[in-house]
């Protein structure tokens, strides 16, 4: 068996019906590591995988730094950061890091791009999914209300032309 064919062989399970309403993790919660050393961001232990309601795949190699949605150091201690929400956190930091970088959806089975608000959404689902309490939802996605754009932007800008290697092999078409 191709890796490709044990790719879509490992979603081959997955429904619509399981999508719903908030999307699905296969391995559960990604383990994060604080930062360390030089380091000044927090890592991604292992790799994981969160598929979105829509059947976007959404997958993080391991030792992937995050700084974990940006959250500023003074309101890090009033929203207790690093917490629940730190799964939310990385999607959406790889989504604004890798703004052009295509993901594959197993329902459609096609390629597609996520756009800032997207992500915004994938960051609000994965919240609700892993349990973030609604005031605390609500002051991260104030806080990206606000400043998101800013990343986003930057982001865009600095890689105008890139689109990066998606983790998923491209499916062979009989």
């Amino acid at each position: 068996m191709t890796p490709q064919e044990n790719t879509l062989k490992t979603f081959e399970y997955i429904t619509e019906d399981i999508l719903q309403p908030f999307g699905y993790m296969p391995e559960g919660l990604p383990r994060i590591l604080p930062p360390f050393g030089q380091f000044k961001q927090f890592k991604i232990a292992d790799q994981w995988t969160y598929i979105t309601p829509s059947g976007v795949v959404v997958q993080e190699e391991e030792n992937t730094l995050t700084d974990l949605a940006s959250v500023p150091w003074f309101a890090r201690n009033l929203l207790k950061i690093p917490g629940r929400e730190t799964a939310g956190a990385c999607a959406h930091d790889s989504g604004y890091r890798n703004p052009l970088r295509p993901r594959w959806n197993i329902l459609t089975e096609e390629w597609e791009l996520l756009g800032k608000d997207d992500w915004d959404e994938v960051f609000n689902t994965i919240n609700i999914m892993a349990g973030v309490i609604p005031l605390k939802r609500k002051c991260l996605n104030a806080g990206l209300d606000l400043g998101g754009w800013y990343g986003w932007n930057r982001n865009v800008k600095k890689n105008p032309c890139t689109l990066n290697i998606p983790l998923l092999p491209i499916p062979q078409l009989a």
